[in-house]
């Protein structure tokens, strides 16, 4: 789930809580303002990652571009695994237009029927973007096991 700062990430806290309640894996992605704007009265400025932090498994900020790929690829890992459960990223605007030369990380453990060389084609897309991209994903569960596909890649303004 991806949303912006203020109401965008108000209105996503039932939904976030729910999951959490009903163990499914969500990855809330949150917007925030400008990290120079984070400590100062500052319109939508609110503590993202306290508000998250008791109705999720894990709530994190991004301080540094070059982190994303690892908090990201974490933030699902965890949401996944062992429990199943909500978790929140917060992610400030000037960290989200920064460019970045860390290269996407691939999980360590894929879900069964997921291979990695099923998304080197989308993750290789994904860099010749220009701008920030979201690879959405679909999960098949048959028989109990996850068959993970990349479906699509869109740029996000």
């Amino acid at each position: 789930m991806l949303t912006t700062s203020g109401p965008g990430l108000i209105n996503a806290v039932c939904g976030v809580a729910t999951a959490q309640a009903d163990r499914d894996p969500v990855v809330a992605i949150t917007g925030q303002v400008p990290r120079t704007m984070r400590f100062k009265s500052y319109h939508q400025n609110l503590d993202t990652v306290g508000l998250f932090t008791p109705i999720t498994k894990s709530s994190v900020g991004i301080d540094e571009p070059e982190t994303i790929p690892e908090i990201l690829a974490n933030a699902f890992r965890v949401a996944a695994r062992p429990r199943p459960g909500a978790v929140h990223v917060s992610v400030p605007s000037d960290v989200s237009r920064a460019a970045v030369e860390a290269q996407p990380l691939l999980p360590a453990d894929p879900a069964p029927g997921a291979d990695a060389d099923d998304f080197r084609p989308t993750l290789e897309r994904a860099l010749a973007l220009k701008a920030p991209a979201v690879i959405e994903i679909a999960v098949d569960y048959r028989e109990n096991l996850p068959l993970v596909q990349p479906m699509r890649l869109r740029a996000v303004d």
